[in-house]
């Protein structure tokens, strides 16, 4: 078997990052594992509805949600999963993912946004709307750095350049999603936010086409859609009107993940 090598990454948020064990591990409110201090203290939104919280990946078991001692984390093991769905090929026969940890400070408690289709086949609305006001999800920020370390018999970079491929394939279909939605839309300013969610998403896409850097945009985390998951296959209509979860600061979707070898 052929020794492993260590390649080491940096890796930053472009948009906000989901990653939750959520019915393995989520507190509520009704048997007491929070209060409405704790997550108006956490939140940048008005979350009193809130009575249900899916924390981000953390090491250990909590009783109740106290973000200021949990330990949080990205698993290597999601790191490694995003890297197999986004690749056009298999995965080098030996890789692996160091965990790695995350500041609590980047960490913030908010509702999910989505794009949600409502009506007939033939006369068919679109809103964007918070996804169960109930329900709040700790996310990563946007725009923090962490450093990540991986573990290969071949050089991944090889690879990595297809997955860059792939990534682009589907964030091109998210755009045409979103072009879909906004012909559906009656309300203006959820037209013009999405407007702004497409413009920013064909950023990156852009970014992605660039064949002279060798940096990598990956799809990391839940709370994508049909589409960033991999499950979008055609243009039928069906597909075309499933939600769209965006990140409504950043104005793109969650879980864009840019990687710079080191």
């Amino acid at each position: 078997m052929a020794s492993l090598k260590t390649y080491n990454f940096q890796l930053q948020t472009i948009s906000s990052l989901v990653l939750s064990p959520r019915e393995q591990h989520s507190f509520y409110r009704i048997a007491g594992d929070f209060a409405t201090e704790a997550i108006i203290v956490d939140s940048e939104e008005e979350m009193k509805e809130a009575n249900v919280i899916y924390p981000f990946y953390q090491y250990g078991s909590y009783n109740k949600y106290n973000p200021q001692s949990a330990q949080y984390y990205i698993p290597g093991s999601s790191m490694k999963g995003a890297l197999r769905a986004s690749g056009f090929a298999p995965l080098p026969t030996q890789l692996m993912v160091d965990d790695i940890s995350v500041d609590r400070k980047d960490i913030r408690l908010r509702n999910l946004y989505k794009v949600q289709h409502a009506g007939t086949d033939t006369e068919s609305t679109a809103k964007i709307e918070v996804f169960f006001p109930n329900v709040a999800v700790e996310m990563l920020n946007a725009g923090v750095q962490y450093q990540g370390v991986v573990y290969c018999d071949q050089d991944p970079k090889e690879y990595l350049l297809r997955v860059k491929q792939k990534t682009a394939h589907t964030l091109h279909q998210y755009v045409e999603q979103l072009k879909f939605s906004m012909l559906n839309m009656g309300d203006t300013k959820d037209r013009a936010d999405l407007q702004e969610v497409k413009e920013r998403s064909e950023g990156c896409l852009y970014q992605l086409k660039d064949d002279s850097t060798s940096e990598l945009i990956i799809l990391l985390g839940g709370y994508k859609g049909a589409i960033l998951s991999g499950l979008y296959i055609d243009n039928n209509d069906t597909e075309q009107k499933s939600a769209i979860y965006f990140d409504k600061q950043q104005k793109l979707p969650h879980g864009l993940v840019q990687i710079k070898w080191e």
